[in-house]
């Protein structure tokens, strides 16, 4: 299985349960030490072709289900992706994250995306 492949497995498998994952914990799916700043910049890599994709298929920002552990939040990263995508529209990063936090719960539950 390609990381990319790991990866994706384990934001679907938190999007299903409803959670949340670091980017230490999901660096660790990947194999990746994200202390070491290249290996942080390699799942930052990995998540912006996850978006990319989701954003292509029509979908929410999967990769909105990594957070920072010490923030409890995305990074800055995932907004400039949603800025430069057209799905933010604004500057409220904490309302864009819940709104699209509930599209992606939403959308592998199997639900519509409200």
């Amino acid at each position: 299985m390609s990381m990319n492949q790991a990866v994706h497995d384990k934001l679907v498998s938190v999007a299903r349960a409803k959670g949340l994952v670091s980017y230490t914990e999901l660096g660790h799916v990947a194999d990746l030490d994200v202390a070491d700043r290249a290996q942080l910049d390699q799942l930052v890599k990995i998540l912006d072709e996850l978006a990319l994709r989701e954003v292509r298929a029509g979908r929410p920002l999967l990769p909105v289900v990594v957070i920072r552990a010490d923030l409890q939040m995305p990074s800055k990263g995932l907004f400039k992706f949603a800025k430069k995508h057209g799905l933010m529209k604004d500057g409220d990063e904490i309302g864009f994250f819940s709104k699209e936090l509930a599209r992606v719960y939403a959308a592998w539950a199997g639900e519509p995306p409200g």
